[in-house]
């Protein structure tokens, strides 16, 4: 049978990623004031742009905030026996907490990886998950949310998490990057340096014992010379232990949120934070084919920030009806949400809702909380309706608050005393809670 030729037809449907349509998407995520200076630097450099000052918003029409009711942290100190290999580390290894710095818009650490997570990460699912594992970087570049939470909120599975999440450190720049531990911090850099020889590896997988002063003793049981491991001790401490640390913190900043969430008489009510960006208006004709691309420039730009503020507006809206009951009681009532939910309760897709939460923040009477605030992972239970695992650790705060010093209660205790309330969580994942947290183990917390 002799092959033979054909020509069909066929109609295929397609998106074109147009220059117009990569700004309008890059938009979503960039926070209230950069979007400001975007807007300047754009109008200076295009004639059919006319910004008019922005009006202030009165401060009668903003909710009065109040103090934040302990927000959730994460222990990013190095222990004291290995903080020794580092006497210079960048400032003090203190706990993070989001509530804290969530007034802030993400410059500085977050936009240098979110720059990265775009270059790298196209697929939509992927890139969802790969902007939730940048929204949950702390301040030293640890990756600060265990990453089974991730994937449940970003409504993938572990192994897809995984994957997204060695690629994340094998792209990021610096080395060390969205790790998880410091081992895994200083193993990616020496990686990325050709170092990660068996001295090298000696040492990383002992870090507490070299932190004693016993490298000789490590030397021998891993057959290795003792100037082999000091060698590699020299070069380890040339690393950074906290690779984030170089981007400086995310300055906080008085400058409003891009929505205000009120009581109004029917509810919970939210709106724009009124004219926070200078009104952008496209003026003038075209004369010759440089200013027609201007004019269609100016024109995407603001197609653009309009298509910024509605998605702000939907997403913001959906996550304040989810989340009611936080906002009326506090972190114990926060409910489980995911982006995956939020993408169906709003009509977009989860890698837009993940960048309108990237750069998103709302003001609440709680203060001034960015959208990742809302959103939580879920935790069974035996009583009915999951429960989020900000309310978990919620919970296991105020236990490890109200225990006797001289009794401290255990992981299993802390277990128990959540499964008599029906969440039913293995030691492990109490231990895990309790880690995030900032919280000793037992033996260190009993006087």
């Amino acid at each position: 049978m002799k092959p033979a030729q054909r020509i069909e037809i066929r109609q295929k449907r397609t998106l074109a990623m147009t220059a117009s349509l990569r700004q309008a998407i890059a938009m979503l995520a960039v926070p209230l004031p950069d979007l400001r200076r975007m807007l300047e630097e754009a109008a200076q450099d295009n004639p059919y742009l006319e910004l008019a000052p922005a009006k202030a918003v009165k401060a009668e029409e903003r909710p009065r905030a109040e103090p934040p009711a302990g927000g959730r942290r994460f222990a990013t100190g190095l222990a004291p026996a290995v903080a020794s290999l580092w006497p210079d580390a960048h400032g003090g290894g203190g706990a993070y907490d989001p509530a804290e710095a969530l007034a802030a818009p993400e410059t500085g650490l977050t936009g240098h990886a979110m720059a990265s997570v775009d270059l790298h990460f196209r697929a939509a699912d992927e890139h969802a998950l790969a902007v939730a594992m940048v929204l949950a970087l702390e301040p030293t570049g640890w990756l600060g949310r265990p990453l089974e939470d991730i994937a449940a909120e970003c409504g993938a599975s572990l192994q897809s998490a995984e994957t997204v999440l060695h690629e994340a450190q094998k792209q990021a720049e610096p080395a060390g990057l969205f790790a998880r531990s410091l081992q895994e911090c200083l193993r990616l850099q020496a990686v990325d340096r050709g170092e990660m020889d068996a001295a090298m590896t000696a040492v990383l997988d002992n870090l507490e014992t070299v932190a004693r002063g016993q490298s000789e003793a490590l030397a021998a049981a891993r057959g290795l010379r003792p100037e082999e491991i000091a060698g590699a001790l020299d070069r380890l401490r040339r690393y950074d232990p906290k690779p984030g640390a170089r981007f400086g913190q995310d300055a906080v900043s008085a400058a409003p949120a891009d929505l205000v969430a009120r009581r109004g008489r029917t509810g919970w009510e939210v709106a724009a934070n009124g004219p926070m960006l200078p009104e952008l208006r496209v003026t003038g004709a075209p004369e010759g084919k440089a200013a027609e691309a201007a004019l269609f420039q100016a024109r995407s730009l603001a197609r653009g920030l309009e298509r910024r503020a509605g998605a702000m507006l939907a997403v913001g809206q959906a996550l304040v009806s989810r989340q009611r009951a936080f906002l009326d009681r506090g972190p114990l009532a926060l409910g489980p949400l995911t982006l995956a939910e939020l993408a169906g309760d709003t009509g977009y897709h989860i890698s837009t809702v993940s960048r309108v939460v990237a750069g998103g923040a709302i003001q609440t009477p709680r203060g001034t909380l960015p959208m990742r605030a809302f959103l939580s992972g879920a935790v069974p239970t035996a009583k009915g309706a999951p429960v989020s695992s900000e309310t978990v650790r919620q919970l296991i705060r105020r236990l490890v608050a109200g225990e006797d010093r001289a009794r401290p209660l255990s992981d299993v205790a802390i277990g128990e005393a959540l499964a008599r309330d029906g969440m039913v969580l293995a030691r492990r994942t109490v231990a895990k809670y309790r880690a995030e947290l900032g919280i000793p183990a037992v033996s260190r917390r009993r006087r």
